[in-house]
């Protein structure tokens, strides 16, 4: 049995994961184990995400809540160790670019694989990353600093755009892949639409839906020429030649 432990706790995160969970309830020799930081803790910017894409409840909820970047992420890298070293999962999968993702990460490639005769500091149990080699070239965004050492520290880099794998291959990395398909991976139809929803390919998308890109990122507000450079982005052209873009959320 294959043990693998998802790590979330922000609302990206939750849209990331939704899709892997369907398709690990579809094998049996697959035991996947949810942990949810606490990084956002509401109702409608967590909980609400697991309701409406069909999440199974988290095994384990770490509470870590609001505070700096430091204190966030000592937290985490504190009461994660402790689900790791009791669970033992063969790989762990960390999401985007959060405090979640760098502490959660850091944390698992310091502790010895399962097999192993004891957990301690050593080899590391395998991170994946998932959404890796975004870049802004921007180090004075906090996001920045997570996914670049994360994209360092984790075993196989799994990159969401043609973009995000040229970066990487820029960078010197080998352990990456990619198949430049997000949007298609996130067009999977929520269970809250109903039966029905997606038959002929992405014909509720193309006839029905409007796609409305959430941009949430302190740079852009406001900004004209960060606001051009996402409109002309490769995600975003892939996203209009299906459907007229809405507007933004920022």
């Amino acid at each position: 049995m294959l043990k693998i432990a998802s790590v979330v706790g922000a609302r990206p995160q939750f849209i990331k994961i939704a899709p892997l969970c369907r398709e690990f309830s579809k094998k049996d020799n697959v035991k996947h184990i949810i942990i949810h930081t606490g990084q956002h803790y509401d109702y409608e910017m967590s909980k609400i995400f697991f309701d409406e894409l069909g999440i199974p409840e988290p095994d384990y909820h770490l509470d870590m809540g609001s505070g700096t970047h430091g204190y966030q992420t000592g937290e985490i890298l504190k009461k994660i160790e402790d689900v790791l070293i009791k669970e033992k999962p063969d790989w762990v999968l960390v999401y985007g670019d959060t405090n979640s993702t760098l502490a959660s990460a850091l944390a698992t490639v310091k502790l010895y694989p399962k097999g192993k005769s004891r957990i301690s500091y050593g080899a590391g149990i395998p991170v994946a990353h998932i959404e890796a080699g975004l870049r802004s070239y921007n180090k004075k965004m906090p996001e920045e600093i997570n996914r670049v050492l994360t994209d360092h520290i984790s075993t196989i880099l799994f990159c969401p755009t043609k973009t995000a794998a040229a970066n990487l291959k820029k960078e010197g990395f080998k352990n990456f892949i990619n198949d430049g398909d997000l949007v298609k991976s996130q067009k999977t139809p929520s269970p809250s639409m109903g039966e029905g929803w997606g038959e002929g390919e992405y014909s509720a998308i193309s006839t029905t839906y409007i796609p409305l890109p959430s941009v949430p990122s302190r740079q852009g507000r406001g900004n004209l020429t960060f606001y051009e450079t996402i409109n002309n982005g490769e995600l975003i052209n892939s996203l209009s030649t299906q459907s007229p873009i809405a507007g933004y959320l920022w």
